[in-house]
């Protein structure tokens, strides 16, 4: 391996179509979009994986809305590391198209649900 390669591998350790690869294992959240806990076979790393189901055949206004975020970076907030339109789901014995969003995980939950109990004081 090249040293040109190793910066590249290092700096996005996702394959070309990380959609593909990366495996939901459980739901984390349902609430509007289903949200899953991923795995990536080769590294073992987790992700959050939310599915965006299209609306009478055209891409979730959400899900573009979200997948705008995707080259933001800064070290106070989840990174999108992925985003596909189509991505075909089986559920209840149907295929659904979904757009798909793979963000970094958070183990401790979301910025809201940390700080709520404070407001309710």
């Amino acid at each position: 391996m090249q040293v040109d390669e190793l910066k590249q591998e290092q700096q996005s350790p996702l394959p070309k179509n990380p959609t593909d690869v990366i495996e939901p294992i459980k739901l984390l959240n349902k609430s509007k979009y289903e949200v899953y806990l991923a795995k990536s076979p080769q590294s073992s790393k987790l992700y959050a994986m939310k599915f965006f189901p299209h609306e009478n055949g055209k891409v979730n206004v959400s899900y573009l809305s979200e997948r705008c975020l995707l080259g933001l970076k800064h070290p106070n907030l989840i990174q999108i590391r992925a985003s596909k339109d189509l991505q075909d789901v089986r559920k209840n014995g149907q295929n659904i198209l979904n757009g798909v969003i793979i963000m970094e995980y958070a183990p401790y939950g979301d910025f809201d649900r940390l700080v709520r109990p404070l407001s309710d004081l």
